[in-house]
């Protein structure tokens, strides 16, 4: 549950062995830029997955890592937040192989936004290592950076996994609008349309000139 967990380093990830049943599929989750483990998102996400049972469900908790710190919401995510999704995201992947080894192979990646893209590093360092992972689902993977006249990055796409499953909710905003996925998939997309119902668009100025 939510208030019964173990918590452990990245770097020691075989000390979850003895809460993982290796019968069953293992769920690991992961939020985007300034995310919070006790955000809603986050909350919400972790709740759905352990309430449907069957399944090991464990977060990925970079919070200090993605936050903005000194330097300010732009400059943060591309000096600070993406240099960290990638180091983080490589380290999963480590992880991810030392899991296989242990027996432990029917794995789901699921992130938002920079997560996403943290996860596509992880399955990119595996399959470098002769594990693919079975599945990456990216839940609007960051755009800025990573698409467009301004991208320097690459991030999640389908060579990251086996089946890569891509969900577009904003689509020219911070979200990627490009498809990327083994399949993409665009909820409520007419045209030019991209708003989501019950989601006005706010007036961030995070990434404005």
């Amino acid at each position: 549950s939510l208030n019964n967990y173990v918590e452990t380093p990245l770097s020691h990830p075989l000390e979850l062995l003895p809460c993982i049943n290796k019968e069953l599929p293992t769920v690991i989750y992961t939020f985007g830029y300034r995310g919070k483990v006790s955000g809603p998102a986050t909350t919400a996400v972790l709740t759905a997955y352990i309430n449907k049972k069957k399944r090991n469900v464990i977060l990925l908790n970079w919070e200090t890592e993605a936050e903005s710190g000194m330097l300010g919401i732009p400059l943060g995510y591309a000096f600070s937040a993406i240099p960290n999704a990638k180091k983080i995201g490589r380290e999963l992947g480590q992880a991810l192989i030392d899991f296989t080894k242990a027996g432990i192979s029917d794995i789901h990646l699921v992130a938002h936004s920079l997560g996403a893209h943290l996860m596509g590093y992880a399955g990119r360092l595996t399959r470098e290592q002769g594990y693919v992972v079975p599945r990456i689902t990216g839940l609007d993977p960051a755009g800025t950076l990573f698409e467009g006249t301004l991208s320097i990055h690459s991030g999640l796409d389908r060579t990251c996994a086996k089946f890569v499953d891509i969900v577009h909710t904003d689509l020219g905003n911070y979200g990627s609008s490009t498809s990327t996925g083994t399949v993409d998939i665009w909820p409520n997309y007419t045209g030019e349309n991209s708003k989501q119902p019950g989601c006005p668009i706010g007036s961030f100025d995070m990434f404005s000139p």
